[in-house]
Protein backbone atom coordinates (compact mmCIF):
# COMPACT_ATOMS: atom_id res chain seq x y z
CA UNK A 1 0.00 0.00 0.00
CA UNK A 2 1.21 3.72 -0.60
CA UNK A 3 2.51 6.03 2.35
CA UNK A 4 -0.51 6.30 5.26
CA UNK A 5 -1.37 8.49 7.54
CA UNK A 6 1.10 9.56 9.75
CA UNK A 7 -0.79 10.03 12.99
CA UNK A 8 -1.99 6.55 12.52
CA UNK A 9 0.95 4.82 12.77
CA UNK A 10 4.09 4.52 15.61
CA UNK A 11 7.18 6.41 16.60
CA UNK A 12 9.39 4.07 15.18
CA UNK A 13 7.54 3.06 12.00
CA UNK A 14 7.47 6.88 11.36
CA UNK A 15 11.11 7.03 10.78
CA UNK A 16 11.38 3.54 8.44
CA UNK A 17 12.33 3.59 5.14
CA UNK A 18 9.77 2.05 2.73
CA UNK A 19 10.14 -0.24 0.45
CA UNK A 20 9.20 -1.56 -3.39
CA UNK A 21 5.89 -2.97 -1.99
CA UNK A 22 4.59 0.36 -0.51
CA UNK A 23 6.88 2.70 -3.12
CA UNK A 24 6.19 0.56 -6.18
CA UNK A 25 8.79 -1.18 -8.80
CA UNK A 26 10.83 2.23 -9.13
CA UNK A 27 10.64 2.73 -5.17
CA UNK A 28 14.58 2.44 -5.11
CA UNK A 29 15.26 3.83 -8.69
CA UNK A 30 17.62 7.19 -7.90
CA UNK A 31 16.25 9.54 -10.78
CA UNK A 32 13.50 8.55 -13.54
CA UNK A 33 15.09 8.48 -17.31
CA UNK A 34 15.70 11.70 -18.47
CA UNK A 35 13.65 11.78 -21.73
CA UNK A 36 10.32 10.99 -19.06
CA UNK A 37 11.70 13.93 -16.82
CA UNK A 38 11.32 15.82 -20.12
CA UNK A 39 8.07 14.81 -20.92
CA UNK A 40 6.26 15.88 -17.73
CA UNK A 41 7.44 19.37 -17.36
CA UNK A 42 6.41 20.05 -20.32
CA UNK A 43 3.00 18.26 -20.63
CA UNK A 44 0.28 18.17 -17.97
CA UNK A 45 -1.65 15.24 -19.10
CA UNK A 46 -4.34 14.36 -20.98
CA UNK A 47 -7.20 17.27 -19.91
CA UNK A 48 -10.74 16.46 -20.70
CA UNK A 49 -12.98 19.75 -19.35
CA UNK A 50 -16.93 19.58 -18.76
CA UNK A 51 -16.93 16.08 -17.76
CA UNK A 52 -18.32 16.66 -14.36
CA UNK A 53 -21.35 18.31 -16.29
CA UNK A 54 -21.49 15.91 -19.01
CA UNK A 55 -22.01 13.50 -16.30
CA UNK A 56 -24.65 14.91 -14.20
CA UNK A 57 -26.64 15.34 -17.62
CA UNK A 58 -26.35 11.54 -18.33
CA UNK A 59 -27.19 10.69 -14.96
CA UNK A 60 -30.44 12.59 -15.02
CA UNK A 61 -31.69 10.46 -17.69
CA UNK A 62 -30.59 7.42 -16.19
CA UNK A 63 -33.91 5.56 -14.78
CA UNK A 64 -31.95 3.68 -12.18
CA UNK A 65 -30.49 6.72 -10.78
CA UNK A 66 -32.41 7.97 -7.75
CA UNK A 67 -30.39 11.09 -6.91
CA UNK A 68 -27.31 11.78 -7.00
CA UNK A 69 -24.09 14.59 -5.91
CA UNK A 70 -21.85 15.87 -7.61
CA UNK A 71 -18.37 18.02 -7.26
CA UNK A 72 -17.75 21.40 -8.20
CA UNK A 73 -18.26 21.51 -12.53
CA UNK A 74 -14.45 23.24 -12.52
CA UNK A 75 -13.09 20.07 -12.06
CA UNK A 76 -10.91 18.55 -14.94
CA UNK A 77 -10.87 14.96 -15.49
CA UNK A 78 -6.71 14.33 -15.63
CA UNK A 79 -5.56 11.33 -17.07
CA UNK A 80 -1.82 9.92 -17.39
CA UNK A 81 -0.51 9.91 -20.49
CA UNK A 82 0.34 6.77 -22.54
CA UNK A 83 3.83 6.47 -21.50
CA UNK A 84 3.24 6.89 -17.49
CA UNK A 85 3.37 4.01 -14.90
CA UNK A 86 3.08 5.16 -11.48
CA UNK A 87 1.57 8.91 -11.34
CA UNK A 88 -1.86 8.61 -10.31
CA UNK A 89 -1.28 10.09 -6.91
CA UNK A 90 -0.38 13.36 -9.00
CA UNK A 91 -2.65 13.53 -11.29
CA UNK A 92 -5.53 13.22 -8.59
CA UNK A 93 -3.74 16.19 -6.98
CA UNK A 94 -4.21 18.03 -10.68
CA UNK A 95 -7.68 17.37 -10.54
CA UNK A 96 -8.35 18.58 -7.03
CA UNK A 97 -6.28 21.86 -7.64
CA UNK A 98 -7.93 22.26 -11.18
CA UNK A 99 -11.01 22.87 -8.78
CA UNK A 100 -9.76 24.89 -6.13
CA UNK A 101 -8.14 27.29 -9.39
CA UNK A 102 -11.10 27.15 -10.93
CA UNK A 103 -13.54 28.69 -8.37
CA UNK A 104 -11.16 29.56 -5.43
CA UNK A 105 -10.28 33.26 -4.46
CA UNK A 106 -8.22 32.45 -1.94
CA UNK A 107 -6.05 30.13 -3.44
CA UNK A 108 -2.76 32.00 -5.21
CA UNK A 109 -2.15 29.90 -7.87
CA UNK A 110 -3.18 30.27 -11.20
CA UNK A 111 -2.30 27.16 -13.17
CA UNK A 112 -2.47 23.35 -12.26
CA UNK A 113 1.51 22.66 -11.82
CA UNK A 114 3.01 19.75 -12.98
CA UNK A 115 3.99 16.06 -11.50
CA UNK A 116 7.94 18.02 -11.16
CA UNK A 117 6.26 20.79 -9.84
CA UNK A 118 3.99 19.55 -7.52
CA UNK A 119 7.23 17.13 -6.26
CA UNK A 120 8.75 19.92 -5.91
CA UNK A 121 5.98 21.58 -3.24
CA UNK A 122 5.93 18.52 -1.60
CA UNK A 123 9.89 18.44 -0.92
CA UNK A 124 9.76 22.24 0.33
CA UNK A 125 6.60 21.25 2.24
CA UNK A 126 9.10 18.97 4.17
CA UNK A 127 11.69 21.38 4.60
CA UNK A 128 9.61 23.39 6.38
CA UNK A 129 8.91 20.36 8.83
CA UNK A 130 5.59 19.36 7.49
CA UNK A 131 4.92 15.94 7.63
CA UNK A 132 8.88 15.31 7.08
CA UNK A 133 8.95 12.12 8.27
CA UNK A 134 7.54 10.96 4.91
CA UNK A 135 10.92 12.15 3.26
CA UNK A 136 12.56 9.62 5.58
CA UNK A 137 9.46 6.87 4.51
CA UNK A 138 10.08 7.36 0.79
CA UNK A 139 13.78 9.16 1.11
CA UNK A 140 12.60 11.97 -0.94
CA UNK A 141 10.79 12.05 -4.33
CA UNK A 142 12.08 14.58 -6.30
CA UNK A 143 12.60 13.24 -9.96
CA UNK A 144 11.53 9.99 -8.92
CA UNK A 145 9.08 7.43 -9.51
CA UNK A 146 8.14 6.54 -6.20
CA UNK A 147 4.32 6.17 -5.19
CA UNK A 148 3.06 8.61 -3.46
CA UNK A 149 -0.02 8.61 -0.85
CA UNK A 150 -2.42 10.83 1.73
CA UNK A 151 0.40 12.42 3.41
CA UNK A 152 2.19 13.72 0.91
CA UNK A 153 -0.90 15.29 -0.12
CA UNK A 154 -1.96 16.44 3.19
CA UNK A 155 2.12 17.75 3.11
CA UNK A 156 1.48 19.83 0.27
CA UNK A 157 -2.44 21.47 0.66
CA UNK A 158 -0.84 22.72 4.44
CA UNK A 159 2.11 24.35 2.41
CA UNK A 160 -0.36 25.82 0.28
CA UNK A 161 -2.81 27.32 3.23
CA UNK A 162 -5.69 24.43 2.27
CA UNK A 163 -7.11 23.07 4.98
CA UNK A 164 -8.34 19.60 4.57
CA UNK A 165 -9.41 16.63 6.48
CA UNK A 166 -8.55 12.96 6.38
CA UNK A 167 -10.08 10.03 6.91
CA UNK A 168 -9.45 6.22 7.74
CA UNK A 169 -11.87 3.49 7.05
CA UNK A 170 -10.85 0.10 8.33
CA UNK A 171 -13.34 -2.68 8.03
CA UNK A 172 -15.68 -3.67 10.51
CA UNK A 173 -17.29 -6.79 11.92
CA UNK A 174 -20.87 -5.64 10.15
CA UNK A 175 -19.41 -2.79 8.70
CA UNK A 176 -16.88 -2.55 5.80
CA UNK A 177 -14.73 0.03 4.72
CA UNK A 178 -16.89 0.73 1.46
CA UNK A 179 -20.03 1.25 4.03
CA UNK A 180 -17.89 3.45 6.23
CA UNK A 181 -16.58 5.34 3.26
CA UNK A 182 -19.93 5.99 1.84
CA UNK A 183 -21.48 7.08 4.68
CA UNK A 184 -18.82 10.00 4.82
CA UNK A 185 -18.76 10.67 1.45
CA UNK A 186 -22.88 10.93 1.55
CA UNK A 187 -22.74 13.36 4.00
CA UNK A 188 -19.99 15.51 2.40
CA UNK A 189 -21.96 16.39 -0.82
CA UNK A 190 -25.38 16.15 0.68
CA UNK A 191 -24.66 18.61 3.55
CA UNK A 192 -23.42 20.97 1.02
CA UNK A 193 -24.37 24.33 1.74
CA UNK A 194 -24.50 26.02 -1.60
CA UNK A 195 -25.79 23.17 -4.12
CA UNK A 196 -28.54 23.81 -7.04
CA UNK A 197 -30.83 21.42 -8.54
CA UNK A 198 -30.38 20.34 -11.86
CA UNK A 199 -32.01 18.47 -15.02
CA UNK A 200 -35.24 18.40 -12.78
CA UNK A 201 -34.59 17.02 -8.63
CA UNK A 202 -32.58 14.35 -8.60
CA UNK A 203 -28.87 15.50 -9.89
CA UNK A 204 -27.09 18.30 -7.37
CA UNK A 205 -24.70 20.14 -8.30
CA UNK A 206 -22.71 21.37 -5.20
CA UNK A 207 -19.88 23.78 -4.85
CA UNK A 208 -17.65 21.36 -2.82
CA UNK A 209 -14.29 20.05 -4.22
CA UNK A 210 -13.87 16.62 -5.30
CA UNK A 211 -11.97 13.59 -2.63
CA UNK A 212 -8.65 12.03 -2.88
CA UNK A 213 -9.38 8.53 -2.09
CA UNK A 214 -6.56 5.92 -1.61
CA UNK A 215 -6.72 2.48 -1.76
CA UNK A 216 -3.74 -0.08 -1.92
CA UNK A 217 -2.11 0.40 -4.70
CA UNK A 218 -3.75 3.25 -6.36
CA UNK A 219 -5.36 6.30 -5.94
CA UNK A 220 -9.14 7.55 -7.56
CA UNK A 221 -10.83 11.20 -7.49
CA UNK A 222 -14.10 10.85 -6.05
CA UNK A 223 -16.26 13.51 -7.75
CA UNK A 224 -19.88 12.35 -6.72
CA UNK A 225 -21.81 10.00 -5.15
CA UNK A 226 -25.33 8.60 -6.62
CA UNK A 227 -28.28 6.49 -5.06
CA UNK A 228 -29.72 3.40 -7.33
CA UNK A 229 -33.27 2.48 -7.22
CA UNK A 230 -32.15 -0.87 -5.83
CA UNK A 231 -31.17 1.27 -2.63
CA UNK A 232 -27.53 0.98 -3.10
CA UNK A 233 -24.86 4.17 -3.36
CA UNK A 234 -22.48 3.74 -6.08
CA UNK A 235 -19.53 6.43 -6.22
CA UNK A 236 -18.71 8.55 -8.82
CA UNK A 237 -15.15 8.65 -9.71
CA UNK A 238 -12.13 10.16 -12.41
CA UNK A 239 -10.02 7.54 -12.86
CA UNK A 240 -6.61 8.57 -13.66
CA UNK A 241 -5.32 5.78 -15.37
CA UNK A 242 -8.03 5.77 -17.64
CA UNK A 243 -8.09 7.78 -20.78
CA UNK A 244 -11.06 9.21 -22.62
CA UNK A 245 -10.97 10.68 -26.34
CA UNK A 246 -11.07 14.53 -26.77
CA UNK A 247 -14.49 14.59 -27.71
CA UNK A 248 -15.80 12.52 -25.00
CA UNK A 249 -18.29 15.33 -23.74
CA UNK A 250 -19.79 15.49 -27.04
CA UNK A 251 -20.08 11.91 -27.21
CA UNK A 252 -22.03 11.63 -24.04
CA UNK A 253 -24.05 14.55 -25.33
CA UNK A 254 -25.24 12.05 -27.92
CA UNK A 255 -25.43 9.48 -25.94
CA UNK A 256 -28.36 11.07 -24.28
CA UNK A 257 -30.58 9.72 -27.18
CA UNK A 258 -32.30 6.18 -25.86
CA UNK A 259 -30.94 4.00 -28.55
CA UNK A 260 -27.62 4.55 -27.38
CA UNK A 261 -28.71 3.24 -23.97
CA UNK A 262 -26.19 0.44 -23.85
CA UNK A 263 -23.38 2.05 -25.33
CA UNK A 264 -23.79 5.01 -22.45
CA UNK A 265 -23.83 2.21 -19.80
CA UNK A 266 -20.83 1.03 -20.59
CA UNK A 267 -19.50 4.04 -20.53
CA UNK A 268 -20.50 5.42 -17.11
CA UNK A 269 -19.38 2.06 -15.63
CA UNK A 270 -16.59 4.05 -15.94
CA UNK A 271 -16.99 5.98 -13.43
CA UNK A 272 -19.08 4.24 -11.25
CA UNK A 273 -17.38 2.35 -8.34
CA UNK A 274 -20.04 0.16 -6.38
CA UNK A 275 -18.91 -2.24 -3.03
CA UNK A 276 -18.12 -5.20 -5.06
CA UNK A 277 -15.15 -2.87 -6.56
CA UNK A 278 -13.65 -2.00 -3.16
CA UNK A 279 -14.71 -5.62 -1.42
CA UNK A 280 -11.19 -6.99 -1.02
CA UNK A 281 -9.81 -3.69 0.46
CA UNK A 282 -9.82 -3.59 4.06
CA UNK A 283 -8.96 0.47 4.66
CA UNK A 284 -9.68 2.93 1.96
CA UNK A 285 -8.13 6.22 2.83
CA UNK A 286 -9.38 9.83 1.95
CA UNK A 287 -8.51 13.38 1.98
CA UNK A 288 -10.54 16.47 0.93
CA UNK A 289 -10.18 20.28 1.25
CA UNK A 290 -12.64 21.90 3.71
CA UNK A 291 -15.64 23.97 1.86
CA UNK A 292 -14.73 27.35 1.06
Amino acid sequence: MEPKLNQNVSQSEKHERLGVAELGKFGEEDRMPRWLEMMLQLRRGHVNNNMVSAIASILAIDPTVVTAHLCHEATQHISKTAIEETFCGYRNIQMILSCLIGHSKSLSMTEVPSILDIQVLIEKAWDNGILSESRIQTGGILKSRKYIGTPEVCALFTSLNIRSRTHRFISQTGKSSYAQLVDVVQAYFSNSRQQTSIHGEKIHQTELSPIFLQRPGHSLLIIGVEKRDNGHYNLLVFDPDYRYPDNITKLLAKLRISRFSKLRDHITSCYRRSDEHFAKYSEIEILYPDPI
